[in-house]
């Protein structure tokens, strides 16, 4: 009896109702929620997950950046008799 309840399309409507108005809830407490940390000057939840996407971003860059100077500093590095090579003859020293 209670599979067949559960399989009416009344008890999947209900089931999308109860989803909806749970979903609805929890986006209202969120709002609230950071209205009220801003209001006493400090960050809500969606700022914190904003600034560790940003770091997170920043921290990619860097990584690059330091690569990048690494690989620059080695071809440098590789012209230490001060001629100018186009890389084609560069060999481990």
């Amino acid at each position: 009896m209670n599979r067949h309840l559960a399989q009416t399309e009344h008890f999947a409507r209900a089931t999308a109702l109860a989803g909806w108005a749970q979903a609805t809830a929890r986006a209202q407490a969120a709002a609230l929620s950071a209205r009220v940390w801003h209001l006493v000057n400090l960050p809500s939840g969606t700022d914190i997950t904003r600034l560790r996407t940003q770091i997170g971003a920043l921290d990619r860059e860097v990584r690059r950046l330091a690569l990048h100077l690494e690989q620059q500093q080695a071809h440098q590095d590789g012209r230490t008799d001060g001629k100018e090579t186009d890389g084609a003859d560069a060999g481990p020293l």
